[in-house]
């Protein structure tokens, strides 16, 4: 066993099990919303204290769920509810003109190469339908952190506790560095090209709506 998960235990035992899914949830929640945490790295080092249980499993993966459809419902009713500092907005609408991928399913895209964040902010301005982003995000992470988590169960089943939480880590680590490099290769394939006229893609896509 690892000294990173020997430490997370002793720090989340007091707490018991309500507060490392709570642990679990505020740590996703803050990576909806505020800065990027690592989740797929959290996600590992919070499993690899109970990695042979597959309810454990199975609740980590609703947590994580319930944490990042709450992170996006939050900035969405924030922007819809409250005026937006200018410069932010301004730089949301700059940022949104180059956009190719104009509805809900660029958060699908998002979880293979991280283009947008905040995504509830930009749903809202986008005008998205908010029941399609809630589905995207939910069937994103299902797919991404099942993968991430059965795979990490069968290291365990195999390997020895440590060589299995290293292989993990490879693992996951892999995924992120391949996620930042689709990110940037294929950057102008999902933002589009930089020489459409001034009308932001969102407002394409609403009046497009209306119509």
């Amino acid at each position: 066993m690892t000294d990173i998960t020997v430490w997370l235990q002793d720090l989340l035992a007091p707490l018991g099990t309500l507060g490392l899914f709570l642990i679990i949830f505020i740590f996703f929640y803050v990576d909806a919303i505020l800065f990027p945490t690592l989740p797929e790295v959290a996600a590992l080092v919070f499993f690899s204290s109970n990695p042979t249980s597959l309810p454990f499993a199975i609740e980590i993966l609703f947590t994580i769920l319930i944490a990042e459809v709450m992170g996006l419902m939050t900035l969405y009713w924030v922007v819809k509810h409250f005026s937006m500092p200018k410069k932010i907005e301004n730089a949301l609408t700059k940022y949104t003109k180059f956009l190719f991928v104009k509805d809900e399913k660029i958060i699908l895209i998002n979880r293979i190469a991280p283009v947008l964040p905040f995504m509830g902010a930009f749903a809202a301005v986008c005008h998205w339908d908010i029941k399609r982003c809630v589905f995207y995000t939910l069937l994103g992470g299902v797919i991404k952190y099942s993968f991430i988590l059965i795979s990490s169960a069968a290291f365990y089943t195999y390997l020895e506790s440590g060589e299995a939480f290293t292989v993990s880590t490879i693992l996951v680590l892999s995924i992120i560095s391949i996620s930042i490099i689709l990110s940037y290769l294929r950057r102008d394939k999902i933002l589009g090209p930089r020489t459409e006229g001034p009308q932001n893609a969102c407002a394409i896509e609403k009046k497009e709506k209306d119509d």
